[in-house]
Order: C-alpha cells, then structure tokens, then sequence
C-alpha cells in the first residue's frame, strides 16, 4: 500500500474565515471549508469508493450588550449542502444540515 493515502484523507482542503467589526458592539464574520474528495476501500479490499468533495460556509453576528454581556447567532452550512463528514469502508456520517444557535455570554 506504499503511495496510497489513508482512508478519509482528502489530497486537498482549506479554511477561511474572516470577521469584521461595524461598531464596537456588533461583530459580523464567516468563512467557507473546502474538503476534497476522499477514498476508502471496502471491507475485502475489491474496489476504492470514492466520496464528492464538498465546499460549505459559515455565517456568525455577536452584539456587545454590556462590557461583559454578548450574544451571539451562528448560521452553520447556511447552503443547506448534503455532504458526508466521515467516510470509511463500513460506515459513514452525514453531515448536519443547514442550524443555527444563539450563545449569551456574561463575563464575571
């Protein structure tokens, strides 16, 4: 198996992310996860299945209430992308759809 990548290792992926601050109390950012195709082979090893690579983005918007109160929305895979996370020659894992969740922080 020399030369061969492991199973579920694409040959290519990247991350971006960025934020910008509008004011000092609002916060606004996201970013894109590019993974590459990825291949396993099956259990006796006849044929290679091979995975589609996937693009996916994030959004985010925190608002400072207070010097020590934030909320937070986070807007993940916000195309709604069906991708599998994890791929391996007897299971796999899809990928969550499209979510969003609110975070309060208070710090003390």
């Amino acid at each position: 198996e020399t030369g061969r990548r492991l199973d579920n290792l694409p040959r290519h992926s990247f991350n971006l992310w960025t934020s910008y601050q509008i004011t000092p109390e609002l916060l606004v950012g996201g970013g894109i996860q590019h993974v590459g195709s990825r291949d396993t082979q099956t259990p006796v090893g006849f044929f290679v299945v091979t995975v589609p690579s996937y693009t996916i983005g994030d959004l985010f918007a925190e608002y400072r209430i207070t010097d020590s109160i934030r909320v937070r929305v986070n807007v993940l895979n916000i195309t709604n992308e069906t991708y599998f996370q994890s791929f391996f020659s007897n299971h796999s894992i899809p990928a969550p759809a499209r979510s969003a969740s609110a975070t309060f922080t208070f710090d003390f």
